[in-house]
Protein backbone atom coordinates (compact mmCIF):
# COMPACT_ATOMS: atom_id res chain seq x y z
CA UNK A 1 0.00 0.00 0.00
CA UNK A 2 2.65 2.09 0.54
CA UNK A 3 4.00 1.92 -2.72
CA UNK A 4 0.69 4.05 -3.56
CA UNK A 5 1.34 6.77 -1.18
CA UNK A 6 4.28 9.37 -0.68
CA UNK A 7 6.41 7.90 1.71
CA UNK A 8 9.29 5.58 1.95
CA UNK A 9 10.59 3.20 5.03
CA UNK A 10 13.87 1.67 4.22
CA UNK A 11 16.46 -0.03 6.33
CA UNK A 12 20.29 -0.04 4.73
CA UNK A 13 22.62 -2.45 6.63
CA UNK A 14 26.54 -1.23 6.31
CA UNK A 15 29.52 -2.98 6.93
CA UNK A 16 31.25 0.18 8.67
CA UNK A 17 30.55 1.26 12.30
CA UNK A 18 27.85 3.83 13.41
CA UNK A 19 30.48 6.11 13.79
CA UNK A 20 31.86 5.40 10.55
CA UNK A 21 28.41 5.77 9.08
CA UNK A 22 27.77 9.10 10.71
CA UNK A 23 30.96 10.78 9.52
CA UNK A 24 30.59 9.49 6.10
CA UNK A 25 26.99 11.19 6.52
CA UNK A 26 28.47 14.68 7.95
CA UNK A 27 30.56 14.28 4.90
CA UNK A 28 27.83 15.04 2.78
CA UNK A 29 25.73 16.89 5.03
CA UNK A 30 25.53 21.18 4.89
CA UNK A 31 23.76 23.28 7.42
CA UNK A 32 20.19 23.86 6.66
CA UNK A 33 19.66 27.23 5.15
CA UNK A 34 16.63 29.57 5.17
CA UNK A 35 17.06 30.70 2.23
CA UNK A 36 18.98 29.01 -1.01
CA UNK A 37 19.72 30.48 -4.66
CA UNK A 38 18.11 27.20 -6.58
CA UNK A 39 19.16 27.50 -10.04
CA UNK A 40 21.02 24.62 -11.42
CA UNK A 41 23.25 23.63 -8.93
CA UNK A 42 23.74 27.19 -7.32
CA UNK A 43 24.17 27.59 -3.71
CA UNK A 44 25.41 24.53 -3.08
CA UNK A 45 28.76 23.64 -1.50
CA UNK A 46 31.43 21.72 -3.85
CA UNK A 47 30.32 18.49 -2.78
CA UNK A 48 27.79 18.71 -0.59
CA UNK A 49 23.90 17.25 -1.95
CA UNK A 50 22.29 17.14 0.83
CA UNK A 51 21.58 19.86 4.03
CA UNK A 52 20.15 19.08 7.25
CA UNK A 53 21.86 18.00 10.94
CA UNK A 54 23.07 15.02 12.66
CA UNK A 55 21.92 14.35 17.03
CA UNK A 56 23.51 11.84 18.24
CA UNK A 57 22.30 8.86 16.44
CA UNK A 58 20.21 10.68 14.59
CA UNK A 59 19.70 12.93 11.71
CA UNK A 60 17.47 14.42 9.28
CA UNK A 61 18.11 15.93 6.13
CA UNK A 62 17.10 17.17 2.81
CA UNK A 63 18.49 17.01 -0.62
CA UNK A 64 19.85 20.25 -2.37
CA UNK A 65 18.44 20.56 -5.85
CA UNK A 66 18.92 23.34 -8.30
CA UNK A 67 15.27 23.16 -9.68
CA UNK A 68 11.94 23.76 -7.14
CA UNK A 69 9.94 20.08 -5.75
CA UNK A 70 7.75 21.11 -3.30
CA UNK A 71 7.49 16.98 -2.90
CA UNK A 72 10.93 16.26 -2.50
CA UNK A 73 11.29 13.82 0.82
CA UNK A 74 12.17 14.68 4.31
CA UNK A 75 14.81 12.34 5.60
CA UNK A 76 15.19 11.08 9.16
CA UNK A 77 16.45 8.26 10.42
CA UNK A 78 18.72 6.32 12.81
CA UNK A 79 21.76 4.59 13.38
CA UNK A 80 22.53 1.34 15.52
CA UNK A 81 25.11 -0.75 15.87
CA UNK A 82 24.85 -4.40 14.85
CA UNK A 83 26.99 -7.45 15.05
CA UNK A 84 28.92 -7.38 11.17
CA UNK A 85 28.43 -3.28 10.67
CA UNK A 86 25.12 -1.11 11.29
CA UNK A 87 21.32 -0.60 10.99
CA UNK A 88 20.72 2.70 9.73
CA UNK A 89 16.44 2.93 9.63
CA UNK A 90 15.55 5.66 6.72
CA UNK A 91 12.24 7.27 6.99
CA UNK A 92 11.59 9.46 3.98
CA UNK A 93 7.69 11.88 3.98
CA UNK A 94 6.51 14.94 2.09
CA UNK A 95 7.42 17.85 4.40
CA UNK A 96 3.84 18.57 6.71
CA UNK A 97 2.94 21.85 5.16
CA UNK A 98 3.28 20.18 1.44
CA UNK A 99 1.12 16.92 3.19
CA UNK A 100 -1.67 19.22 4.88
CA UNK A 101 -2.41 21.05 2.01
CA UNK A 102 -2.32 18.28 -0.81
CA UNK A 103 -4.77 16.76 1.86
CA UNK A 104 -6.90 19.49 1.70
CA UNK A 105 -6.60 20.15 -1.49
CA UNK A 106 -7.57 16.31 -2.81
CA UNK A 107 -10.34 16.08 -0.38
CA UNK A 108 -12.35 19.40 -2.48
CA UNK A 109 -11.45 18.03 -5.38
CA UNK A 110 -12.27 14.00 -4.44
CA UNK A 111 -15.15 15.48 -3.14
CA UNK A 112 -16.05 17.18 -6.30
CA UNK A 113 -14.89 14.27 -8.50
CA UNK A 114 -17.69 12.10 -6.64
CA UNK A 115 -20.14 14.70 -7.39
CA UNK A 116 -19.62 14.81 -10.61
CA UNK A 117 -19.26 11.15 -11.23
CA UNK A 118 -22.38 10.72 -9.16
CA UNK A 119 -23.87 13.35 -11.70
CA UNK A 120 -22.98 11.35 -14.68
CA UNK A 121 -24.27 8.15 -13.60
CA UNK A 122 -27.55 9.44 -12.55
CA UNK A 123 -28.19 11.89 -14.69
CA UNK A 124 -28.00 10.06 -17.62
CA UNK A 125 -26.11 12.87 -20.16
CA UNK A 126 -23.11 13.01 -20.84
CA UNK A 127 -21.17 16.25 -20.15
CA UNK A 128 -17.13 16.49 -20.64
CA UNK A 129 -17.05 19.59 -18.37
CA UNK A 130 -17.92 16.68 -15.34
CA UNK A 131 -14.71 15.05 -16.16
CA UNK A 132 -12.69 18.49 -15.17
CA UNK A 133 -12.33 17.34 -11.39
CA UNK A 134 -11.72 13.37 -11.74
CA UNK A 135 -8.54 14.44 -14.03
CA UNK A 136 -7.52 17.32 -11.33
CA UNK A 137 -7.36 14.44 -8.88
CA UNK A 138 -5.81 12.10 -10.94
CA UNK A 139 -3.39 15.38 -12.00
CA UNK A 140 -2.71 16.04 -8.00
CA UNK A 141 -2.58 12.43 -7.13
CA UNK A 142 0.34 11.57 -10.21
CA UNK A 143 2.10 14.74 -9.86
CA UNK A 144 2.91 14.26 -5.99
CA UNK A 145 3.22 10.60 -5.83
CA UNK A 146 5.83 11.50 -9.07
CA UNK A 147 7.63 14.18 -8.07
CA UNK A 148 8.13 12.27 -4.19
CA UNK A 149 9.10 9.02 -5.90
CA UNK A 150 11.63 10.51 -8.51
CA UNK A 151 13.29 11.96 -6.04
CA UNK A 152 13.51 9.05 -3.25
CA UNK A 153 14.83 6.88 -5.78
CA UNK A 154 17.71 9.37 -5.95
CA UNK A 155 18.24 9.50 -2.58
CA UNK A 156 18.07 5.74 -1.78
CA UNK A 157 20.69 5.24 -4.47
CA UNK A 158 23.00 8.04 -2.99
CA UNK A 159 22.49 6.68 0.57
CA UNK A 160 23.74 3.03 -0.93
CA UNK A 161 26.61 3.99 -2.41
CA UNK A 162 27.70 6.69 0.37
CA UNK A 163 26.97 3.98 3.02
CA UNK A 164 28.16 0.99 0.94
CA UNK A 165 25.12 -0.76 1.88
CA UNK A 166 22.69 -3.55 0.90
CA UNK A 167 18.81 -2.60 1.46
CA UNK A 168 17.36 -5.10 4.09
Amino acid sequence: MSKYLPKEDQVYFSPFKKEEVLVRLGDILEPEKMVRIRFFGLGRRSGKFYEGSINNDSFEMKRIIGYKNSFIPKISGNVENTLGGSLIHVKMRLHVFVMIFMIVWMSLVGIAALICTLVLIIGGRFNPFLLIPIGMFLFGYLLTLGAFKYESARTKEDLKQIFEATIE
